[in-house]
């Protein structure tokens, strides 16, 4: 939301009842709404993600331990084929016209065996057709020995392309990427990140001076993307693109944290709205109703 705009939002809202909140308010609000329960962020904007907007769904109070545990079982569940229907993956990649050639136009050009284990692979690329630049998309089946010519860099002669492909169980790059997900489960490096507790699912970051507070401890059930992000290209080793779409498939690649500076509209949880100025980034709460219509009110003024 445009910052003169918001700043309009929460001054309706204080005309209907919005107040001024210090910290301790905000720490009533985390530890009176139960664990489990959901809540609202909307127009949340990540300090990385490249101009996106979103509205997120998501579950307080989670206790992360026992998510850790949840989702060494589903992937062990992963691993033994029980109740999984495959991981779609899809990743950008630097590869070589030659070898791309090779392995969109002939199977067994690269001189493998044919009875490799394979995988089908779709590509999307630019290509020329008539002295024009065209998008080309071909689907085929690919060792997986051949995956090798899949680079994450941008080399000398490469080209960029998306890739993206479905594995089922058994195969062995997604079995490598399941151990190494199980293995940062089960022994994860220590790293402290400098976050204290405040209140239940509430934290707190001193640095330079400034304190920043955070929501943690919780699950994203739904996202809703309002502005699409404009992501510049980036490219991945199929190692590394298969263990993040294994990890989100478990509830630990859903567990989310949230900055509450100006990059966001609204927090809504425990029965309140939880506002911010993005000028002077204060912090107000408002019944989410009076909020609402605040907002209504506020975009046919500005319409």
């Amino acid at each position: 939301m445009n910052p003169t705009v918001q700043t309009a939002v929460v001054t309706a809202a204080q005309v209907i009842g919005a107040a001024e909140v210090d910290l301790t308010a905000i720490q009533d609000i985390f530890n009176d709404t139960p664990a489990g329960s959901f809540f609202h962020v909307r127009g949340y904007e990540a300090k990385n993600g490249h101009g996106e907007v979103a509205d997120y769904f998501l579950q307080h109070g989670i206790n992360y331990p026992s998510i850790k545990i949840k989702s060494e079982l589903l992937l062990v569940a992963i691993q033994n084929g029980v109740g999984f229907d495959g991981v779609k993956v899809r990743h950008g990649i630097w590869i070589h016209p030659d070898d791309l050639e090779k392995l969109t136009s002939n199977e067994n050009a690269l001189g493998l065996a044919s009875h490799a284990e394979r995988i089908v692979v779709k590509f999307k690329y630019e290509g020329q057709a008539g002295g024009a630049t065209v998008q080309v998309e071909k689907e085929v089946s690919i060792p997986v020995t051949s995956m090798e010519f899949f680079s994450n860099r941008k080399g000398k002669g490469r080209i960029p392309a998306e890739v993206s492909y479905t594995l089922q169980s058994g195969n062995s790059l997604l079995n490598d990427a399941v151990e190494a997900a199980l293995e940062g489960i089960r022994n994860p490096k220590q790293v402290d990140q400098g976050y204290d507790p405040f209140a239940k699912g509430g934290y707190f970051k001193s640095k330079d001076g400034q304190v920043k507070l955070y929501i943690r401890d919780c699950l994203r059930v739904h996202k809703i993307v309002r502005v699409k992000g404009e992501y510049p290209f980036k490219a991945s080793l199929p190692k590394s693109a298969v263990r993040q779409a294994v990890e989100r498939l478990t509830p630990k690649g859903k567990y989310r944290a949230f900055l509450l500076d100006g990059r966001f509209e609204d927090v809504t949880m425990g029965g309140v709205s939880i506002l911010i100025d993005e000028i002077d980034e204060s912090m107000y709460i408002a019944d989410p109703d009076a909020y609402k219509k605040a907002r209504v009110e506020t975009a046919e003024a500005n319409a």
